[in-house]
């Protein structure tokens, strides 16, 4: 028997699928992306803003109000006019 040189042929597995595959994906979605680019108006945008405008601080709430106390004076007053009655 002589020594013949074996040769192996390249196996097509699912590797090599995936790569079909993928290419297929890659050059399908930079269509989609091109189509959907040419949509847009080739008008230029609005230069931006260089200074952003000044703010003023927030103002803090008013406290609630509280019920005034009647003054010492005031309630004798009071006082007086409910004897006389």
């Amino acid at each position: 028997m002589a020594n013949e040189p074996t040769t192996y042929r390249a196996a097509n597995d699912a590797y090599t699928g995936m790569l079909v595959i993928s290419l297929i994906a890659l050059v399908v979605g930079s269509t989609m992306l091109f189509l959907d680019y040419q949509q847009y108006p080739e008008v230029s945008p609005k230069p931006p803003v260089k200074f952003a405008p000044k703010l003023e601080p927030p103002v803090p709430p008013a406290p609630p109000a509280e019920p005034e106390m009647k003054k010492d004076d005031e309630k004798k007053d009071e006082k007086k006019d409910e004897k006389k009655v």
